[in-house]
């Protein structure tokens, strides 16, 4: 299958783990066969990884870029929707999503004697917390933001009561592991929790619930799905905790991309999905949905995409026998 106009594809991919995955399509899109005709190209483009994941739907819906990374897959439905951060709409479909099986949660040192989120302004707790960046320049960070408005306090309050607020320390496992060990640390919220399990193996923490009144209101705000840490995922985790799903690496692109692009798209990750295999195998734990035995699962890349399959996506699916 080839096209007789030349094209050019523009692939937002922030980020160390995107930008291979993204390199990987690239080459399928624009390799020695040349499948979307002579002359095309295919580039892929880097920048601030929290900052383009939360603007990636409005840069592919004014068509700044044709396809892009951003996660939680939940979020490029926010987009459209009107929700999260965006005022408009943006028409937005689905290419496959690599499932980041990943939770967004809070977690205080038990030393703290701090067991519930409401506890936090009642006892005007002076946390010193560990996040994502804050504002939008990160969605856990935003997500942060946001489930404290609903308790009935900020960040700032914190910062007011004697706290602080650092987003550095969590750059390394080490070094946040190191700073609740010593006591200088009280607080992480956070996703990527499978990165916790250092300090989780080592620190006694109290994982604290986000109840199901709040994760229903972000949900019709925000559009942010509810979630849970299944009992036994971490150290301290007796019993499923509430918390906001993070679930899911989506490549998506606009609805009026050509039908052939977005179906050259998926074929090049079935191509390439070998050499996508191999730079994940070492990553235990870090891809589960759309990966079985850390193996890019065609049948699972199609599925809980949250926004609907381009039509071409779909198509290649279906031939294919994945769908």
């Amino acid at each position: 299958m080839s096209s007789s106009q030349p094209a050019q594809i523009c692939i937002l991919a922030p980020g160390s783990n995107w930008i291979r995955l993204g390199g990987q399509i690239a080459l399928g899109l624009a390799g020695y066969t040349e499948p979307l005709g002579h002359g095309s190209s295919a580039s892929v483009h880097l920048g601030h990884p929290g900052i383009l994941c939360m603007q990636a739907p409005r840069l592919v819906g004014e068509g700044q870029f044709d396809l892009a990374f951003t996660t939680p897959a939940w979020y490029a439905k926010s987009s459209m929707e009107g929700k999260a951060i965006f005022p408009e709409r943006y028409d937005l479909r689905a290419i496959g999503v690599f499932a980041h099986d990943d939770r967004f949660s809070m977690a205080v040192r038990t030393a703290t004697g701090i067991s519930s989120i409401e506890q936090i302004p009642e006892q005007k707790a002076p946390l010193r917390i560990s996040m994502a960046p804050r504002g939008e320049t990160h969605p856990a960070g935003w997500a942060t933001e946001k489930v404290f408005e609903e308790y009935g306090f900020s960040l700032d309050d914190v910062v007011s009561w004697g706290g602080s607020v650092t987003w550095e320390s969590r750059v390394g496992d080490a070094g946040r592991t190191q700073l609740l060990q010593r006591g200088e640390l009280d607080m992480v919220c956070d996703e990527s929790i499978d990165s916790w399990r250092p300090f989780a193996d080592t620190v006694d923490m109290t994982y604290l619930p986000i109840d199901a009144d709040v994760q229903a209101r972000l949900e019709q705000k925000y559009g942010m799905r509810p979630g849970v840490i299944a009992a036994g995922r971490l150290r301290g985790v007796k019993e499923d905790l509430p918390c906001l799903d993070f679930r899911g690496w989506l490549v998506f692109t606009r609805r009026d991309l050509p039908e052939e692009h977005a179906y050259l798209a998926v074929r090049a990750i079935d191509q390439t999905r070998s050499a996508m295999d191999d730079m994940f195998r070492e990553r235990r734990g870090a891809l589960h949905v759309g990966m079985t035995g850390h193996k890019v699962d065609m049948t699972q890349l199609c599925q809980h995409t949250e926004i609907p399959l381009h039509p071409g996506a779909e198509r290649y699916y279906r031939e294919k026998g994945y769908l």
